[in-house]
């Protein structure tokens, strides 16, 4: 995301991070979800390193926000290994990257397919209606700002689609809307 984001879209950026932090708070893995190495380890047909898995399981995701060895979209592993335990952990610190403009995701839609993926009504339950509620305005404000959409203006907004076709639904009513 470009840094030409003005000051009311800087305060909703800002406001949806703070609620992300609040919503998630600063949870670890301990003994929930799969790691990050475990993703790897499974895309390559191998046994996961145990020792680096379980240093894994106790780090707070806020770390991962700024932790520049991590990278959500390696090419191995990662978000299609994952389930929807390890994703309660990997997703708030990387929609906070995409909300500070680092969407390098592998293609368009990446991150939004998984959350799709992840999110359907069968498995609704295990995330909280706060979760659920900053998905939802972080796809809002994704579809209104996503810097790929500046530089290809022509292309499908799929954040846009997503948003029409349920996440619109868990957002705040506005009065006299």
């Amino acid at each position: 995301m470009p840094n030409e984001l003005n000051e009311n879209a800087q305060a909703e950026r800002d406001a949806i991070i703070a609620e992300i932090h609040s919503a998630f708070g600063g949870a670890n893995l301990v003994n929930h979800g799969r790691t990050w190495s475990e993703c790897e380890a499974a895309d390559r047909y191998k046994l996961p390193d145990e020792e680096k898995a379980r240093s894994e399981r106790v780090v707070p995701w806020t770390k991962l926000v700024d932790d520049q060895k991590w990278n959500p979209f390696q090419g191995m592993g990662g978000f299609s290994f994952i389930e929807v335990k390890g994703l309660q952990y990997y997703l708030p610190p990387t929609m906070i990257r995409f909300l500070r403009g680092d969407n390098t995701e592998l293609f368009p839609g990446h991150l939004l397919g998984v959350i799709e993926r992840w999110t359907h009504e069968w498995i609704l339950p295990y995330w909280t209606e706060a979760h659920v509620h900053c998905i939802a305005r972080f796809i809002s404000f994704m579809s209104r700002h996503d810097a790929n959409l500046q530089k290809y203006p022509h292309e499908e907004n799929l954040w846009l689609d997503a948003l029409h076709r349920r996440w619109n639904t868990h957002l705040p009513q506005t009065p006299g809307a």
